[in-house]
């Protein structure tokens, strides 16, 4: 359908973006293995980990190569989620913490899985918050680990979520 949209001049390729959350995540990587051209962009929003994780074929899930521009929000790496990085911009909110904020830990399903779905509230929140979701880019786990990355610090930073700078991800 969207190599139709292509063709017929409905769309432009420019201006596709692909916007998957868990499973659909994975399933936006795989769409982008069939479309022509490849596709502007593809937010993952917290992509499912489980039956994925361990996948070596990167046709068979979401990765940097599915579109011109990948950024991932992962909330609940540890459980439903990937912790490792996926796209051309990796998002992490408050991986320091147990739970997302207004997640807690309570055998309830519909809390069970409230980190996953913080994911799609965050990005949500991204396009009507007039503060935005400032992210601060870090050289990597050691330094996150060890507290090396804060505003204070040389790297760049950027919005989290619709109003993402494609230019921080190309210092990655």
């Amino acid at each position: 359908m969207i190599n139709n949209l292509i063709l017929a001049g409905i769309s432009r390729r420019e201006d596709i973006h692909l916007i998957g959350f868990s499973l659909g995540a994975q399933v936006a990587g795989m769409v982008a293995n069939y479309v022509s051209q490849p596709l502007a962009r593809i937010t993952g929003l917290d992509p499912a980990g489980p039956g994925f994780m361990m996948q070596p074929s990167l046709q068979q899930k979401l990765d940097a190569s599915d579109a011109d521009f990948v950024d991932i929000i992962h909330t609940d790496p540890f459980f439903f989620s990937m912790l490792p990085p996926m796209g051309h911009a990796d998002f992490y909110p408050n991986l320091d913490q147990l739970n997302q904020r207004g997640c807690s830990y309570i055998s309830n399903w519909r809390f069970y899985n409230c980190n996953h779905y913080r994911a799609a509230v965050y990005y949500g929140e991204s396009i009507i918050s007039r503060r935005g979701f400032w992210a601060q880019q870090c050289g990597g786990w050691f330094d996150f680990f060890s507290q090396r990355c804060s505003h204070y610090s040389n790297m760049p930073n950027t919005q989290m979520g619709y109003f993402v700078s494609e230019e921080y991800a190309i210092a990655k």
